[in-house]
């Protein structure tokens, strides 16, 4: 068992310590005062978000960035509810309404239909849920500007008032910090839809990735690897506060797992080494972690346990308390002990059930 320990632990500290020096090294950007040329496509695919879409617009609508220069194209997949209508019913300059063909569902489906209907230079993609400081668009121009990224990773912050939210919000700012990292040392492992940005002009490249039906998510993961394999040192994160796009998290822990389970269970389908080398490390730690319960139960002795849990909690502190305090966000780490106590916990339990179970999103079951 010790040396199981080591070799989990070892490998552990030797990721999170490549992020974290990722992390220091990238510089944040702040824009400076220009006159913009670009046209930007904002691609939202929105199925039963009728009390979220509007919200979204009406933060697109307050954008510091020229309205003419702004193309707003929502892609509905079906919705079941209002959606639709309250979308239609919307009147804003250079905004677009698509309704998918019957033929053709999920958000992968309603991204592609939209980049084919872009007219912009530069397509952002973000979900209908979520929620965009005004300096958005603005930002990001500016920084394809002076550094002409081919995918640019922007920053995404939990919304929550609620002490399960909060623990869900301290967790995504952690993917953050993994996602930056990796992107900043060149081996860029994570991605989040709600937040990038690329040139249409590579969209021949790509497009091929939005066709594939062997899994109807994880449009941002893939995107992700084939702009690494095809660009690799095109791939840049956005350290920003003034770029920042605000998720809505899940109001429960069932619905919470259910999330988790969809993200974990598109893995199967990976290629990319980096991802799969830094997921097979983070599950090794997590499930030795576990095992470690049960050892200590079985032989009384529960040292083990104690040795890699405080070798992770240290790692993950040190780093999280960087990535809290440059998204303003420290006061969250009051729930660092709590988060820790049982993430290996879901962690081992999301895997599991992502391999013997199906994933649901918005009464559909999700192919795989």
């Amino acid at each position: 068992m010790i040396v199981i320990v080591i070799v989990a632990g070892s490998l552990y500290l030797v990721i999170i310590t490549m992020f974290f020096y990722g992390w220091e090294r990238l510089k944040s950007y702040a824009p400076t005062p220009r006159q913009f040329h670009s046209v930007i496509s904002i691609i939202v695919p929105m199925r039963n978000e009728e009390t979220n879409t509007k919200q979204l617009l009406s933060d697109i609508q307050l954008q510091n960035y020229p309205s003419n220069l702004t193309e707003i194209i929502v892609v509905d997949d079906h919705s079941t509810d209002n959606s639709l209508l309250e979308a239609k019913s919307i009147s804003l300059e250079n905004y677009h309404v698509i309704s998918l063909p019957e033929n053709l569902t999920g958000k992968k489906a309603a991204l592609n239909k939209g980049i084919e209907a872009a007219t912009g230079e530069i397509i952002i993609t973000t979900d209908a849920d979520c929620r965009v400081s005004k300096t958005w668009l603005s930002t990001i121009a500016s920084y394809f500007n002076d550094f002409a990224p081919t995918l640019l990773l922007g920053p995404v912050c939990g919304i929550s008032n609620s002490f399960f939210g909060n623990m869900q919000a301290l967790e995504i700012l952690s993917l953050q910090g993994s996602t930056a990292g990796s992107a900043a040392i060149g081996h860029a492992v994570m991605s989040n839809g709600a937040n990038i940005a690329f040139p249409k002009s590579i969209y021949g490249d790509i497009q091929h990735i939005y066709n594939e039906t062997k899994t109807q998510s994880g449009d941002d993961m893939f995107l992700m690897h084939e702009i690494k394999r095809k660009y690799p040192q095109g791939i840049h994160y956005l350290k920003s506060i003034n770029a920042l796009v605000y998720t809505k998290l899940t109001t429960n822990l069932s619905s919470f797992l259910n999330q988790r389970k969809r993200w974990t269970s598109k893995a199967k389908f990976y290629t990319d080494t980096d991802t799969i080398v830094t997921a097979s490390i983070v599950l090794l730690m997590n499930a030795t972690l576990l095992g470690t319960i049960i050892y200590g139960i079985c032989m009384s002795d529960f040292m083990p346990f104690i040795i890699l849990f405080i070798t992770k909690c240290s790692a993950d502190f040190v780093f999280l308390a960087r990535v809290t305090s440059f998204f303003r966000k420290k006061r969250l780490m009051w729930l660092f002990p709590i988060v820790q106590s049982f993430y290996f916990l879901y962690i081992c339990y999301t895997v599991l059930s992502a391999i013997f179970s199906t994933t649901l999103w918005k009464d559909r079951t999700i192919k795989h």
